[in-house]
């Protein structure tokens, strides 16, 4: 996918780790957060609400009928119009395919980038469960003292009548699981 390009498959699906930097990348190289409105109903603008009032993005009218979005300059601490920003479809006509601003980009991006990082957070989480559920299920337990998980049970109840209790089974050899224990 190129640069200011917003992916529209699967956006349900988890995100790989080469989509999750470029979130993290889109992420850092926009202006810092956090943002809020501000202005009025007829001159709203975002702005940054700390390190003082850094403007994100700004519409300003243009003619009667109109108005032009400005961005943070990335010259000086000025704004410019979206135009300078602007990336072309083709040279002859005046339509484009993004604004290649760093916030523009990040905004561009953010919709499809929740909804995918949501994906994967649930996709995560489904899987801690299903590992978690593996040791609570018997089909695989963590020795309480090396921490190891083993789905082919070869982990052995060290303490006779403690069913919750596994350790594998070098833990066991080496007594290290029973020194814990008496430790405590």
């Amino acid at each position: 996918m190129l640069r200011g390009e917003v992916s529209h498959e699967t956006p349900n699906a988890p995100l790989s780790r080469d989509e999750l930097a470029a979130i993290a990348r889109r992420a850092s190289e926009a202006t810092f957060g956090p943002w809020q409105w501000f202005g009025t109903p007829k001159n709203p603008y975002l702005a940054t609400v700390a390190g003082g009032r850094v403007y994100v993005l700004m519409p300003r009218r243009s003619g009667m009928q109109g108005a032009t979005i400005y961005f943070q300059s990335l010259r000086n601490r000025g704004i410019e119009p979206a135009s300078e920003f602007a990336v072309k479809e083709v040279d002859y006509r005046d339509d484009i395919t993004h604004i290649a601003h760093p916030d523009a980009e990040f905004m561009a991006h953010a919709r499809v980038d929740v909804v995918r990082l949501l994906a994967t957070v649930d996709a995560r989480a489904t899987e801690i469960a299903r590992l978690e559920a593996l040791v609570i299920d018997g089909e695989g337990h963590r020795c309480e003292w090396c921490r190891r998980v083993d789905t082919d049970g070869e982990y052995l109840t060290a303490i006779p009548g403690d069913d919750l209790a596994f350790y594998c089974a070098a833990c066991v050899k080496q007594g290290d699981c029973l020194r814990k224990d008496e430790d405590s």
